[in-house]
C-alpha cells in the first residue's frame, strides 16, 4: 500500500473490537506454537504461526441479513492499560444545537452493496493460525469473510454498490450532484472518489473522500446531508467501502479472524428532488406520509422548545454551552433525525495503521540513491483489543442514547438497530441498552465479518432488500472505530 501525503490525513484503518486480549484470550497451544509479546500492539499477541497465506474459496456471495438470537458469554475482563481512552462526557450534559430555519429536508431513497466473490472461512483460517470455527464464532459471531482476489480493486465494488442504490432510487448517475466515498483503503492513496465518480458516470457531480475508518460511513452520511440541507446539492451518493485484507496481518490470530472486504452505498435526495418514479411507488408514498407526520410532531416540539428558550433568555439565564462533540437534529421531515458525533485523539494508539517507519520523516529524501526510490508502505493493522472493546461497549450505547435524545425519539419508537458490524458482543450490549430484542438487530457478521466503513450500508442493503426494513422505519445507527471516533445517528428509511 503506497503512502499517502500529509494533506490526506488518516483517521486510522480498520475497525474495532473483538481483538487480541479483549475477547480472544490465548488458547492453550501445543509445543510447536509459542507465544510472543509485542509492545507495539499494546495487547497480548497471537501465537507464532506458520507463515503461508490462507487457502481461499471462491463462491458467489448471497447477500442477506440475519439476526443473532442470543448473546454469547461475557469475555474475561482485565484492567485497561494506562493508554486507555478517557470516558466520553455524559450525553445529558451536552445540549443540542437547534435546527436552522429554512433548511431542506432530505430522504434516504436507495441502497446497494457489492462484495468480492472470494470467501475466506473460519476453516481456512484454522489452517493458518491456531484457531477453529467454534472458537471464532463464539467470540465474534463471524463465520466467513469476503476478500479481494489478486488484481481485484475496491473501486469496481464501490461503483457496483452505487449503481444498485441509484437503480433502487430511480435515478441516473447524471442526476447526482455529490459523491462521497468513505474509506481508509482506497485503490489510490490520493483518494478514490474521483475514480468512483468516473466509473458510475456522475460527471456533473463533485466527489471527495471521507477517511473515518469504521465511523466513516455515518460521518459521510451526515456530511452529505448537510450539503442537501443547505441547498448546495440536491442528490447525493454516499459509499462506504474498505479492503482491510490489504493491511491485515494474516498470521496474527487477534486480527485476521475479524476483517473482510466490501462496499455499500445509499442515495439521498432533497425532499423536493425525489424522482417521480420513486415518489409514486408504494415505498415512496409510505415514506412521504410518515415523514410528513413526523415533521408535524417536530414542528410542534420545536415551537415548544423555542418558547422555553425565550423564557429562559428573558430570565437572564446564560445560553447553554456545548463542551464537546457535535450534536443536533435535522429540519422537520428530514431522514437524519438527530446525530451525536465524537472523537478523542488520546485513544489513537489503540487502533492504528501507521507508516512503516513513522520516525524517519526525512530519511528517504536524504538516503542514498538506491534507497531514495524505494516504495513507501504502511504497516498492518495494530489493535489493543481490550482497550478498544471497553471503549466500544462504554461509548456506543451512550452516543445512541444521546442521538435519540436530540432527535426527540424514544427507545420504543426505534424499529431497528443498524450498527457497525464489529463484533456480536458489542451489538448485544447496545441492543440490551435500547431494550431491543435480537430480531430487531440488523446484522450480517456471520457472512461478512468486519468490513469497516462498508458494514452499515452493507447490512442495511440486506435488510431493505430482504423486506425487513420498510419505508418510514426508524433506525438507530452507530459507527465507531479508529481515531478514536464514535458517531450515533437516528435515521428514517424511505
Amino acid at each position: 500500500m503506497q503512502a499517502s501525503i500529509g494533506a490526506r490525513a488518516r483517521a486510522g484503518a480498520g475497525s474495532l473490537p473483538s481483538s487480541s486480549a479483549a475477547f480472544l484470550p490465548q488458547r492453550p497451544t501445543t509445543s510447536s506454537h509459542s507465544s510472543s509479546s509485542s509492545s507495539s500492539r499494546g495487547s497480548i499477541s497471537a501465537p507464532q504461526c506458520r507463515s503461508r497465506r490462507p487457502t481461499m474459496t471462491a463462491s458467489t456471495p448471497a447477500p442477506s441479513t440475519s439476526t443473532r438470537a442470543a448473546a454469547t458469554d461475557a469475555a474475561p475482563g482485565s484492567p485497561p492499560s494506562p493508554s486507555s481512552p478517557a470516558p466520553p462526557p455524559a450525553p445529558a450534559s451536552i445540549p443540542s444545537r437547534p435546527p436552522v430555519p429554512g433548511l431542506h429536508a432530505t430522504r434516504l431513497i436507495g441502497v446497494g452493496s457489492s462484495v468480492p466473490a472470494t470467501v475466506l472461512t473460519n476453516a481456512d483460517l484454522a489452517r493458518l493460525v491456531d484457531t477453529n470455527d467454534e472458537w471464532i464464532t463464539s467470540r465474534t459471531g463471524i463465520k466467513r469473510r469476503h476478500v479481494l482476489a489478486p488484481g481485484e480493486g475496491m473501486t469496481k465494488h464501490a461503483a457496483a454498490a452505487a449503481l444498485r442504490a441509484l437503480e433502487m432510487a430511480g435515478l441516473a448517475a447524471a442526476d447526482v450532484d455529490l459523491v462521497v466515498l468513505c474509506t481508509s483503503t482506497p485503490d489510490d492513496a490520493f483518494g478514490g472518489a474521483g475514480q468512483l465518480q468516473a466509473a458510475i458516470g456522475a460527471h456533473s457531480a463533485v466527489a471527495f473522500d471521507v477517511t473515518g475508518a469504521c465511523s466513516g460511513f455515518v460521518l459521510g452520511l451526515v456530511t452529505a446531508a448537510q450539503y442537501l440541507r443547505t441547498g448546495l446539492a440536491r442528490r447525493a451518493v454516499v459509499v462506504g467501502g474498505d479492503a482491510l485484507s490489504r493491511i491485515t496481518d494474516w498470521t496474527d490470530r487477534g486480527t485476521c479472524i475479524l476483517f473482510g472486504d466490501g462496499c455499500g452505498a445509499v442515495v439521498l435526495a432533497s425532499a423536493d428532488a425525489v424522482p417521480e418514479g420513486y415518489a409514486a411507488s408504494e415505498a415512496g408514498r409510505e415514506g412521504a406520509a410518515k415523514a410528513a407526520a413526523a415533521a408535524a410532531r417536530q414542528t410542534a416540539a420545536a415551537a415548544a422548545a423555542a418558547a422555553t428558550a425565550s423564557a429562559a433568555s428573558s430570565s437572564g439565564a446564560p445560553p447553554p454551552i456545548i463542551p464537546a462533540g457535535v450534536r443536533g437534529r435535522g429540519p422537520p421531515g428530514c431522514a437524519i433525525l438527530g446525530v451525536d458525533m465524537r472523537s478523542d485523539g488520546r485513544g489513537h494508539k489503540s487502533l492504528t495503521c501507521v507508516h512503516a517507519d513513522p520516525s524517519a520523516t526525512d530519511a528517504k529524501a536524504k538516503a542514498p540513491a538506491a534507497e531514495a526510490g524505494s516504495k513507501s508502505q504502511y504497516a498492518n493493522i495494530a489493535m489493543a483489543g481490550q482497550d478498544v472493546f471497553k471503549f466500544a461497549v462504554r461509548s456506543v450505547p451512550a452516543v445512541i442514547d444521546s442521538a435519540l435524545d436530540v432527535a426527540g425519539v424514544s427507545k420504543e419508537e426505534v424499529d431497528w438497530l443498524v450498527m457497525h458490524q464489529a463484533n456480536a458482543r458489542i451489538l448485544d450490549a447496545a441492543a440490551a441498552r435500547l431494550g431491543l430484542p435480537a430480531e430487531r438487530v440488523v446484522t450480517n457478521l456471520a457472512e461478512y465479518g468486519n468490513t469497516s466503513a462498508a458494514s452499515i450500508p452493507l447490512a442495511l442493503d440486506g435488510a431493505v432488500r430482504g423486506g425487513k426494513v420498510r419505508a418510514g422505519d426508524v433506525m438507530a445507527m452507530a459507527g465507531f472505530g479508529a481515531g478514536l471516533t464514535w458517531v450515533g445517528a437516528v435515521v428514517r428509511w424511505g
